[in-house]
């Protein structure tokens, strides 16, 4: 057999293998990248694999990627479902003057919101509020900011439209989903379009009333309701006959109302030394006061609160009764500072008294049986005006020891000269008990603050005339009066930029 033409294996297979190495070489030529793509490619290839933190890094930019695009898209959604919706007052409404208050009231058992204006309810609305956990707030609040765009800084950047902020805290009313359950992480949610419309109806102070009964507003006349003051009044005979005589002709006051009383003021923080109150001047000091607190009034409404006194407010009288009888503790300010212990541990010695340094009941007793002139209020009276404090004074609550309740009772508008005003009152359930020491915080006592009217609270009130008075040169339209056993929420009215909150849980 003739084997010439046959090729020895190993010959065989090394030709295969150079003609595959050449096919693929061919191959990589006609589809070679460009130099910069084949750098990277080569760059890639040896590159070593990215660590954990720059994968983590990497997921974390993705994520927030996504829910940026998330929301985008759920703002564009609610943009175009506002444009379908007609924005004009519906011609169910009724029609009330513009000029008249807007009040807005939220039932929590209820879930919906309820807009007064002039008293005379205009519309409601579905609202969704906080869920188990993240329970919406109950009491009396006002509008503090307005943001037509913003996004939430507690909840991971979350969408809130046409956002009206009621405390600093982060609770808000604005535009959200509205199933028929509080969904919400505390703020109000209302349909889009309302908040929309809402929005452009309310102003920057404006009252909102959260409770948790079903509390409507109506209408309220009794004479000791503040009435608007004109300058053709200030100097009228009848009325420095009354302020001569330190009462109050609207109202029947006891004989010994604030006959001779000091009373601590303030503008702001800063206290000034007290000046004593001379009947024998009333007429000529009050009228002087009144003209001058007239010329220099302001349009804002007023915000005044009615509540208890507090420790805070039991030291003030101490430290104004220590100036009185020569131990200077400087302005009167509520703080037991070094200048009031030592002046207390004074008085406390030169008296015969166990010398501790601190208020007390027997401290108390003393310094009023010294001065002479001095009695114990049961209520303090708070005014604001354009979420700044004016001044404070003390006041009378008859029947102290038995729970006031909550009410906020508001002026509705009037003219320049006018001298009467309408007013409203919506009276505010709590579901705990009042935060009072003069009470015992049981179910009964919560079922007695519930049960107390509007109209029975306010009688029980005694203002001195003087006070009555500077108020009456200073009322505007919108103006509010709250008397509550609760007193200022301390976690919020402290803060700047903010009208009396008063919390009923």
């Amino acid at each position: 057999m003739d084997n010439n033409n046959a090729l020895p294996k190993p010959l065989s297979l090394l030709r295969l293998r150079w003609l595959a190495c050449a096919c693929i070489a061919a191959g990589l030529v006609v589809q070679a990248p460009e130099p910069a793509a084949a750098s990277s490619w080569l760059k890639d290839l040896f590159q070593s694999s990215p660590s954990k933190a720059q994968l983590r890094k990497q997921r974390k930019k993705q994520e927030l990627r996504r829910k940026r695009q998330r929301q985008q898209a759920e703002t564009r959604r609610n943009r175009k479902k506002t444009k379908k919706t007609v924005q004009s007052t519906p011609a169910s409404w009724p029609q009330v003057d513009d000029n008249e208050p807007l009040q807005i009231v939220i039932s929590l058992p209820k879930q919906t919101m309820t807009v007064y204006r002039g008293g005379v309810q205009i519309t409601t609305t579905r609202i969704s509020s906080g869920k188990a956990g993240h329970t919406t707030p109950a009491g009396v609040f006002s509008i503090l900011q307005k943001n037509r765009t913003h996004f939430s800084n507690l909840y991971n950047n979350a969408p809130m439209p046409f956002m009206q902020r009621l405390t600093w805290s982060g609770v808000a009313l604005h535009a959200g989903v509205v199933p028929n359950y509080p969904a919400s992480h505390g703020c109000v949610r209302m349909p889009h379009a309302f908040a929309r419309q809402l929005f452009g109806m309310t102003d920057k102070g404006g009252q909102v009333l959260i409770t948790t009964g079903d509390d409507k507003v109506h209408e309220i006349k009794h004479a000791k309701l503040f009435q608007p003051a004109p300058l053709a009044t200030i100097f009228d005979p009848k009325y420095l006959s009354a302020a001569t005589r330190g009462t109050d002709e609207t109202a029947e006051a006891p004989s010994d109302q604030d006959e001779a009383s000091a009373s601590p003021a303030f503008n702001g923080a800063d206290r000034r030394q007290v000046a004593t109150y001379h009947p024998a001047t009333a007429a000529i000091d009050i009228a002087t006061e009144t003209m001058h607190v007239y010329e220099g009034r302001d349009e804002r409404p007023l915000r005044i609160l009615i509540t208890r006194r507090t420790k805070r407010e039991r030291i003030i009288d101490i430290q104004a009764m220590l100036n009185q009888l020569g131990y200077d503790v400087g302005a009167p300010d509520g703080q037991q500072g070094r200048d009031t212990r030592v002046a207390i541990k004074k008085f406390q010695k030169e008296q015969g008294l166990k010398v501790t340094g601190t208020e007390s009941e027997e401290l108390w007793k003393h310094l009023n049986k010294a001065t002479g002139t001095w009695r114990y209020s049961t209520g303090h009276l708070y005014v604001r005006q354009g979420m700044v404090d004016i001044f404070d004074e003390p006041v009378t609550i008859n029947q102290p020891t038995e729970p006031l309740g909550t009410h906020v009772y508001t002026a509705m508008h009037f003219e320049t000269e006018a001298t009467t005003a309408r007013w409203t009152a919506v009276t505010l359930k709590q579901s705990r008990p009042p935060r009072s020491t003069d009470h015992i915080n049981d179910e009964e006592t919560l079922e007695k603050a519930n049960s107390v009217t509007a109209l029975e609270a306010l009688k029980r009130i005694e203002i001195p005339d003087r006070i009555r008075r500077r108020i009456e040169a200073m009322l505007t339209p919108a103006s509010y009066l709250v008397i509550s056993d609760n007193g200022i929420d301390p976690r919020e009215t402290t803060k700047k930029g903010t009208d009396f909150i008063v919390r009923t849980w």
